[in-house]
């Protein structure tokens, strides 16, 4: 089967993707408020969001940026966007834009938002490290970098969740529990054809990537599911 392209391929399974947050899963709703949290926008802040798929990250910042503050999201699914956008009508926001196209693509002068953020999307990238340096580019100084993605889970990373799983094992059973909800609803059919093994990467390979990219105090926020995350870090 030929493989879809980022575009192609969030437009066919735009109506799974748009029903995410009705579905309410909870390692989504942790990854949405751990990425918030870490971000953590201020009056009057640029924010880019790569990926901005249905808006979610965009709309619920753009109250705390404010009317001085701007949200840009980049997206490649028409059909995303036209979700996104209709959030934002929905909300009265005017402080949100939306920008079609590949994030690879993006090329945005020095100094241009005070911090970029990223959900699910990072994945569905050729080059990882380009995108990563094209961020730290358009980042003013000070500026962070917020990334929440599904992982390869390595062998380290591993270890550390194991351990907060038998700290607490009602959390991690009700983390198995929504994660098996998730797959069963079928948002993940065709994430196979989007992620070949060959470009699965790992939270400590991401972590040196970001470093490699110029960025500083990178850290992995972990969740009870191995394979989801988030990961920060800053522009000096």
């Amino acid at each position: 089967m030929k493989s879809l392209g980022v575009k192609e391929y969030f437009d066919k399974y735009a109506k799974e993707y748009i029903g995410q947050e009705r579905y309410g899963f909870k390692w989504y709703k942790w990854l949405v408020d751990e990425i918030i949290r870490e971000a953590s926008p201020r009056k009057g802040q640029r924010i880019l969001d790569l990926g901005t798929g249905t808006g979610i990250l965009a709309v619920k910042m753009s109250r705390q940026v404010g009317g001085g503050g701007l949200i840009l999201g980049i997206d490649a699914s028409g059909k995303m966007l036209g979700a996104a956008r209709q959030a934002v009508k929905n909300g009265g926001l005017k402080n949100v834009r939306f920008r079609r196209g590949l994030i690879e693509d993006m090329d945005f002068p020095p100094d241009s938002f005070d911090t970029v953020v990223t959900n699910l999307a990072l994945d569905h990238v050729q080059d990882i490290g380009s995108v990563l340096v094209k961020a730290r580019g358009c980042l003013r100084r000070n500026g962070r970098l917020v990334i929440g993605l599904f992982f390869m889970p390595e062998e380290a990373h591993l270890d550390a969740v194991l351990r907060m799983r038998r700290r607490n094992p009602l959390k991690a059973r009700e983390a198995d529990s929504d994660w098996q909800d998730f797959i069963n609803t079928g948002v993940s059919e065709g994430y196979r054809d989007q992620h070949p093994e060959e470009r699965e990467i790992g939270q400590l390979g991401l972590k040196r990537l970001m470093e490699k990219a110029g960025f500083v105090n990178v850290k992995i926020i972990m969740s009870y599911k191995p394979e989801v995350s988030v990961l920060s870090g800053v522009k000096r």
